[in-house]
């Protein structure tokens, strides 16, 4: 019975310790079907755009777990509005829409976030893009 219970004890110990690793993601890239589509609607007027403030909605948390791993860190060392609002800045900024002194500011708030490890593993997010010039929409 003793053997057992520090069989147990040791299997828990081990869990539990696994438990504890912080899982990071891939740096992200921008995506070139994004910058071909940014150009290919942007292209005609010759428009630019700045970006203004990405922020998470009331009660959003960015403190995600992922089973037996611990923390998901999406982008280690910064917040996750930090993060979206880099990515877009990168796309626009290769696609040559992106001007600092643009006269429309994008800005957008995370609205939902959420991951499972569970098979199947997923994420969901919802955020509100607006701009000075239209009230926006969520994706």
């Amino acid at each position: 019975m003793l053997k057992i219970a520090k069989v147990c004890l040791i299997t828990i110990s081990a869990v539990v310790m696994a438990a504890c690793s912080t899982t990071n993601s891939i740096p992200y890239k921008a995506s070139t079907s994004n910058v071909i589509t940014i150009q290919n609607n942007l292209k005609a007027s010759n428009k630019k755009v700045t970006l203004g403030t990405f922020s998470m909605a009331s009660g959003v948390t960015e403190d995600l777990m992922c089973r037996l791993m611990g923390p998901v860190k999406v982008a280690p060392g910064k917040t996750m509005s930090t993060f979206i609002k880099e990515a877009f800045q990168e796309e626009l900024f290769l696609a040559q829409a992106y001007d600092s002194d643009a006269p429309v500011k994008i800005e957008g708030v995370i609205e939902k976030m959420s991951f499972s490890s569970v098979s199947p593993a997923n994420w969901e997010l919802s955020m509100r893009v607006s701009s000075n010039k239209s009230p926006g929409y969520s994706v």
